[in-house]
């Protein structure tokens, strides 16, 4: 099959691209990476649209009759090559080591290694195999329609949680919604893998989209008062050079504050859903309750010694054993279990959990006028009967929406996010948008690609 050019893509970095490596740092622009990323919308707007997108780190594709679900027909699977491939040229990261460290109110902090920042990226997507069920214009419009939300409202590339990804996508063709969706009909009308049943998955309808501005003449100095260590300097200065405002790490600690505070179950936070909104590498709570469990006494073993807190090296020389955790404590009900097989039966840890709301860096949209966004998916149903209504409500309120339905930018001085006392944010301004429950999914779609907030 004679390959052809189905789309040309032009990429400009607004914040920095984080397309990753085998060696954890963003030493250039990976393919990989902008493919991974396309798919991740791909598969969201799919599911959304009452499509059938299965979760690719499973194989769950093809099934026991042959059928691959609507996301792995065309991005490929074991068995299966993508439909199409994309030739981006090779931009190094030079400084990929460089990184800086956030801290506020003295947490534990952020550590952000330098990404790809371009001013432009120009490349194509080039065909492949295709199945006679449709065509490649109609496959462009839909892979257009899902970099247009990326671009426009979301995040291109990985660690959009950690500021990184947002940049203006142009396509050729470009994107015409109506062909798009007719292309999601072809989608419903060829054979497939029914994968979704029960899964909780992505789901563009079940998405949310905050765009915020605020004025101010010196938003490094900002972030600086606001903080409470920025190291080294000289990476800092990179940012202001850049024009970009690392405001990422300040709005996701109050954010998370807020959500330990005002979002619990029965009048109690509930650690499991704030890791789930947020994102956690860790963590153990109490299953009746939803409670954060933390060990309060350390011991030694060997030697008896006794500690509440872990000790370091210099607080044990006195023998060669380890302390280890002893006695651990639910912060809600204050339960306390003296043995691990008891703790261990009555509570549950959640490994790795990547966050669902993104926060972007700041980027300079007009005369000291910036502007950052805050997005994600949240699902229907969180830990402990919290419903997606429920954090909705919360997150508009600290945002300082009046109107939900509005759609248009409003004054958001009431947002207790921006409270002096929180990220302190100066005449803030924000554009929202979540699914009207009047609306069907085509015309949130239609909606989204078709705002007034374009870059």
């Amino acid at each position: 099959m004679e390959q052809v050019i189905i789309m040309k893509v032009k990429i400009k970095t607004i914040t920095p691209l984080w397309t990753g490596g085998i060696n954890g740092s963003c030493d250039r622009i990976h393919e990989t990476g902008i493919i991974g990323s396309m798919r991740w919308w791909y598969e969201a707007i799919v599911r959304g649209l009452g499509g059938d997108a299965c979760d690719p780190s499973q194989h769950e594709c093809p099934d026991k009759d042959g059928y691959y679900c609507d996301s792995c027909a065309i991005f490929g699977t074991t068995g299966l090559k993508r439909s199409f491939r994309i030739d981006l040229p090779i931009i190094e990261n030079p400084n990929n080591k460089e990184q800086l460290t956030i801290k506020v109110c003295n947490n534990r902090g952020w550590y952000l290694k330098r990404g790809l920042f371009e001013n432009e990226v120009e490349g194509y997507l080039i065909s492949g195999r295709l199945s006679n069920w449709t065509e490649w214009e109609d496959v462009s419009q839909f892979l257009a329609l899902a970099l247009r939300l990326a671009s426009e409202w979301g995040g291109l590339g990985a660690r959009t949680q950690q500021g990184y990804g947002v940049a203006k996508v142009e396509t050729d063709p470009v994107l015409n919604i109506n062909k798009a969706l007719l292309f999601n009909g072809d989608l419903n009308q060829r054979p497939s893998q029914r994968t979704n049943t029960g899964q909780e998955l992505p789901r563009f309808d079940e998405f949310f989209f905050a765009r915020i501005r605020f004025y101010s003449e010196d938003p490094w100095t900002f972030i600086k008062n606001n903080t409470t260590k920025i190291i080294p300097l000289e990476e800092f200065q990179y940012y202001q050079d850049t024009g970009i405002v690392p405001i990422s790490s300040l709005v996701r600690y109050y954010l998370r504050k807020l959500i330990r505070q005002e979002i619990g179950h029965k009048s109690k936070s509930n650690s499991v859903a704030r890791w789930r909104l947020m994102g956690v590498l860790s963590g153990r709570y109490h299953n009746g309750d939803f409670g954060k469990v933390k060990a309060i006494e350390w011991r030694c073993q060997k030697c008896g010694g006794l500690w509440d807190h872990k000790p370091t090296r210099n607080e044990h020389l006195n023998c060669r054993g380890r302390a280890a955790e002893w006695i651990w404590q639910c912060e809600n009900c204050e339960r306390e279990w003296g043995k691990f097989y008891l703790m261990n039966k009555e509570t549950s840890t959640i490994e790795r959990c990547k966050s669902l709301i993104q926060v972007s860096h700041a980027y300079c949209v007009g005369e000291n006028l910036y502007e950052f966004r805050i997005w994600g998916w949240i699902p229907q149903v969180l830990p402990g009967s919290l419903k997606r209504e429920d954090v909705l409500d919360k997150l508009i309120e600290w945002l300082g929406v009046e109107t939900r339905d509005l759609r248009e930018w409003q004054d958001a001085y009431v947002g207790k996010l921006w409270d002096a006392s929180l990220v302190n944010l100066q005449q803030p301004q924000v554009l929202c948008f979540d699914k009207k429950e009047s609306e069907t999914s085509e015309d949130y779609l239609r909606a989204l690609s078709n705002s007034g907030g374009k870059l």
